[in-house]
């Protein structure tokens, strides 16, 4: 796997608790964000961008699912890993890169726990960036000319995917109007979903 390397997964105490008050600060910052965006949804206007069609794209699939991640495999626990992949080849140029690979490389540094999914630290570690408002992100569309914004979002505030509990990782590709468009593992490419049925979904914006 060239020109591709990830730190473990485990952070020593003093990191951690660094990065735990951190990261808080940021998600408190990017709901209140959210929050003030939804006070007057009719302002919403997004920019009028999307990235080109992936035909590369790799999604949960038959042909994939079976590969195994740590002690599962991408079929029941590889979301994480897809977005992921994704991001590397967009907006990292490494193209050559299989989802194998990648799976066996995230998994053998201690990413994946059962009954727990993918840590969140696998896009901190690579060095993407959390957005801490709505702005970010829309910012983020606006200058790239593919954008990939991974989210982190609750199953159970989605209203596109038939999961009822969990969280699930999927990428925003763009936006116009007052949609955004995304590409989900499990759903599908260039869904189209409303700013207001996305934002209040999400808990985490990493920036490629």
């Amino acid at each position: 796997m060239s020109n591709f390397n990830i730190s473990k997964r485990d952070e020593n105490p003093t990191r951690y608790d660094n990065n735990a008050i951190i990261n808080l600060v940021i998600e408190r910052m990017f709901k209140t964000s959210v929050k003030n965006v939804l006070k007057n949804p009719n302002s919403i206007y997004l920019p009028n961008k999307i990235a080109k069609p992936d035909k590369d794209r790799i999604w949960n699939s038959p042909e994939y699912g079976e590969i195994p991640y740590s002690s599962s495999n991408l079929c029941i626990s590889g979301c994480a890993v897809y977005v992921f992949h994704q991001g590397l080849r967009l907006q990292r140029g490494l193209s050559d890169i299989s989802i194998k690979e990648l799976a066996e490389k995230i998994g053998s540094k201690g990413y994946y726990e059962p009954g727990k999914g993918t840590y969140h630290n696998l896009f901190d570690h690579f060095g993407l960036r959390r957005a801490s408002s709505v702005e970010e992100i829309i910012e983020n569309i606006a200058s790239k000319e593919n954008p990939v914004i991974t989210v982190l979002v609750r199953n159970d505030d989605c209203h596109w995917n038939n999961s009822k509990s969990g969280k699930h990782f999927i990428n925003i590709m763009g936006s116009s109007g007052n949609d955004f468009f995304i590409d989900d593992p499990n759903e599908g490419q260039r869904l189209v979903i409303a700013a207001t049925d996305l934002l209040p979904a999400i808990d985490i914006a990493w920036i490629w």
